[in-house]
């Protein structure tokens, strides 16, 4: 009998994974909500600087991201806006909720780099720093430039990209490389300073197909020794051109195009744990992170990949706290009827006065009934992906594009 009964819970479960149960399930004898009445209700106005955020949507975020140790900010990269915002809600964080590490997908060296004496809290030399090593700061607009500055007087700024930028790399390695050696690491030194500027940014690390293997062969070649300053550097600088190279033979036809997702989301992951579990025998991390919106997704991304912010969601959970996840919408010149039609049953039907935050809380189960406003099946899943993928959207609607006078003038 009790095999019996095993076999008739089996087939039971068994059922649910096939059918699965209703993941918005509702009393058929209750009409369904208003859905416009609840985006309403989870939509509030707030205003910013880079000194902190105010109004009701601010004190509604406060109590979102209380007792968070990681609060994950999507975004739009080189926009005007979105870093002054980012360094006001990181001084709320900071202020509340004592945080005190600012992680930016920026390569680890760069930002190292401008955490150190002569360059914390001073732009100039940051932006100098940036201006004589293209790609070297990947992002690296003038708003950006001066959110790094202001954030490393307050903070540990960790970069957690992949290697960008081979010139400054090249030119450490070469310092650290045996004398009889060194013209190696000079000659492809030459070829990286021929290929990378900024008007081609990607020449050397992304463009040239030869990279990777001369990289390899000069690894080789030095036999320095591992775990040594400059074994660790080469390796990061190969493994950053092979992930590049997975996006450019992907653009070439190739079917490879995902590891370069892939293997950059698992980068991020190994590079933050690398400096947490340093950091974390000082003091508790707690960190916002500010990073391109699909690495912030929880779960799967876009791209297919399960993303660093998906990582920052369990590790937290696992330390006995949360993450808040934020998506940056910057509106910009953009107008408002030109937002894409799968985000529209988030948002208001007109262009809003102020900055606004939503929270999706209450939107989350009632995701199906916002995907089935939408004519497309396709644009339905992107909505409930999005939804579920984030705890808030916050919209600008009044930015502009970032200024590159610092690094281009």
């Amino acid at each position: 009998m009790k095999l019996f009964q095993g076999v008739r819970v089996a087939g039971f479960l068994g059922l649910l994974l096939i059918t699965g149960l209703p993941a918005e399930a509702h009393d058929e004898k209750l009409p369904p909500p208003d859905t416009k009445a609840v985006v309403a209700a989870a939509t509030l106005s707030f205003t910013y600087s880079e000194e902190g955020l105010s109004g009701p949507g601010a004190t509604h975020l406060a109590t979102l991201v209380k007792g968070a140790q990681f609060v994950l900010l999507g975004e739009e990269h080189f926009d005007h806006e979105i870093p002054r915002f980012a360094e006001g809600l990181f001084r709320d964080l900071k202020a509340q909720e004592g945080f005190n590490t600012f992680v930016v997908e920026n390569d680890p060296l760069a930002m190292e780099t401008i955490s150190g004496k002569g360059y914390r809290g001073n732009l100039p030399a940051i932006a100098k720093l940036a201006k004589d090593y293209p790609f070297h700061i990947g992002f690296s607009s003038d708003q950006d430039l001066a959110l790094y500055a202001r954030v490393t007087e307050i903070a540990d700024l960790w970069g957690i990209e992949q290697a960008q930028g081979a010139i400054r790399y090249l030119e450490r390695i070469a310092a650290l490389a045996p004398k009889a050696k060194r013209p190696l690491v000079e000659a492809e030194l030459a070829v990286a300073r021929e290929k990378e500027s900024f008007t081609n940014l990607g020449g050397y690390i992304h463009d040239d197909e030869g990279t990777l293997g001369r990289l390899q062969a000069l690894q080789a070649a030095l036999g320095l020794k591992a775990g040594s300053e400059g074994d660790i550097l080469l390796a990061r600088l190969i493994h950053s051109a092979e992930i590049y190279s997975f996006n450019r033979r992907g653009m070439e036809g190739e079917y490879v195009g995902l590891y370069n997702n892939t293997w950059r989301e698992a980068l991020f992951k190994k590079q933050f744990m690398a400096r947490y579990s340093v950091a974390a025998k000082k003091h508790p991390v707690k960190a916002m992170f500010k990073m391109g919106s699909y690495h912030m997704y929880r779960g799967m991304s876009p791209v297919r990949g399960f993303t660093i912010g998906n990582f920052a969601h369990e590790f937290a959970i696992a330390n006995g706290s949360k993450a808040v996840g934020l998506d940056v919408i910057a509106i910009g010149e953009m107008k408002w009827e030109d937002i894409p039609v799968w985000m529209r049953p988030m948002l208001p039907d007109v262009k809003p006065g102020t900055p606004i935050i939503v929270d999706f809380t209450p939107l989350q189960p009632i995701s199906g009934l916002l995907a089935k406003q939408l004519p497309e099946e396709a644009d339905g899943l992107r909505l409930r992906a999005y939804v579920h993928g984030h705890d808030a959207m916050v919209v600008l609607p009044d930015s502009k594009q970032a200024t590159v006078k610092l690094t281009r003038e």
